[in-house]
């Protein structure tokens, strides 16, 4: 890309153009338009089985960043690569308690979506370098691959250096560059860590249905969510063939580190065998599985989002446990408060990058998600382990969200995004 001096000086720069990095910019593109200049910075092409967020984990996607998605025009892109979610089943391994809710009782076309990573990854990325070819029409450069070296914050601006040598200066510097974020490191903002002493294991999985049978359909669009003394273990709904008896699923095994290598070590068929012991037939016989995968579980929250016209995103400033599928979700809200903070600023034609601008969004931020990792800390604590209270707790716990309606409505709004 050959551009030059004054082209090197933009509105907004993001460090990261991973899954928060990429849908940031398309977002700031298709609500602002050419209002605002926006360059990526990315070091990883897309492509690359190396990119540490265009992995094969399944993902998520609550109803209410659906919505946020079709506002930003992205969804089109990306419908026909997720798997929808119309029931949601909650159960306790060798326990009675057990709660379902599904997309009709909630009168919506579904309670969420689940898309792997690197298919959603591909998608932004295509759509991103799209947009960026696009000019006078959006303001938008992506660098890649290239890479953050250096920064320093001046009274107005940012600069910074990257690996190629270029130089580039903002009114603001967003990090969503991940949990290992070199724009915090560099910022030198601590970090709070809760260590889970867990691991989680993510594959594929291939299961095989009894027959074509309205229950076997259903089961292909259900969303699995099975507590276990060794940790939460999720089996998501994936795109299906509706002549198939086989249903495909995404699934993250929450185990206590020490279990870990043990399972790793299993053969494909022998791990299938202890995935359904654990699980259970309610998906159908565990025919296949995918390579997997093992990552620690650690909450990690950065002590503060914003530092003189730098700001953190997503998995830069908070990490959280996977129980209820809210990290991406979570992500795509500071995103969407991010385009409510701007167009404050533009209307008002305040500086982009200081702090009188993103005081709210920083109090907003804080609040949902002291929420969001308080409640999956306390889903981990009462369901990771086989303690006679809280074992007795989380049984009557599910039979009455099961039950009584209004505490079910209550979980489905939250389970969607749909209520803070």
């Amino acid at each position: 890309m050959t551009q030059t001096a004054t082209e090197l000086n933009y509105d907004i720069v993001i460090v990261g153009g991973g899954l928060s990095g990429a849908t940031l910019a398309l977002a700031l593109c298709h609500t602002f338009g050419d209002a605002i200049s926006i360059a990526v910075i990315e070091p990883q092409l897309a492509k690359s089985v190396d990119h540490s967020s265009f992995d094969g984990r399944a993902l998520a996607l609550s109803q209410g960043s659906v919505q946020l998605l079709k506002r930003w025009q992205l969804w089109p892109a990306l419908s026909e690569l997720a798997g929808d979610i119309q029931v949601i089943e909650v159960s306790d391994s060798h326990h009675l308690g057990y709660c379902q809710m599904t997309a009709e009782q909630q009168q919506v076309p579904a309670l969420g979506y689940v898309v792997h990573a690197h298919t959603l990854g591909d998608a932004l990325s295509q759509k991103l370098h799209h947009l960026a070819a696009a000019k006078p029409a959006y303001r938008l450069d992506v660098f890649c691959p290239d890479e953050l070296q250096t920064l320093k914050q001046h009274q107005d601006h940012v600069d910074l250096t990257l690996t190629s040598g270029k130089t580039l200066q903002a009114k603001l510097l967003v990090g969503a560059d991940g949990a290992k974020s070199r724009v915090r490191q560099q910022l030198n903002i601590a970090q709070t860590a809760t260590q889970y002493g867990q691991v989680a294991i993510s594959c594929n999985v291939l299961t095989q249905l009894a027959d074509h049978s309205s229950s076997s359909k259903a089961t292909r669009v259900t969303a699995f969510e099975r507590f276990t003394s060794q940790g939460p273990l999720a089996m998501l709904p994936m795109p299906y063939s509706q002549d198939s008896q086989f249903a495909q699923y995404g699934l993250v095994w929450c185990q206590h580190a020490s279990r870990t290598q043990e399972l790793m070590a299993l053969s494909d068929t022998e791990f299938a065998q202890a995935l359904q012991q654990a699980f259970g037939w309610r998906a159908g016989k565990i025919y296949q599985v995918s390579a997997r995968s093992a990552y620690p579980l650690t909450r990690l929250i950065a002590e503060q989002v914003y530092q003189h016209r730098c700001l953190l995103i997503a998995n830069s400033a908070h990490l959280i446990h996977p129980i209820a599928g809210q990290g991406l979700n979570l992500g795509i809200r500071d995103i969407e408060q991010m385009c409510i903070a701007l167009a404050r600023a533009l209307d008002t034609k305040q500086d982009l990058g200081c702090y009188r601008t993103w005081s709210d969004y920083c109090q907003q931020r804080k609040l949902d998600t002291e929420k969001v990792a308080t409640a999956t800390d306390v889903l981990v604590r009462v369901f990771s382990n086989d303690d006679f209270v809280f074992s007795g707790v989380r049984n009557k716990g599910l039979w009455l969200m099961d039950r009584v309606t209004p505490l079910k409505n209550k979980l489905a709004q939250h389970a969607m995004g749909l209520k803070a």
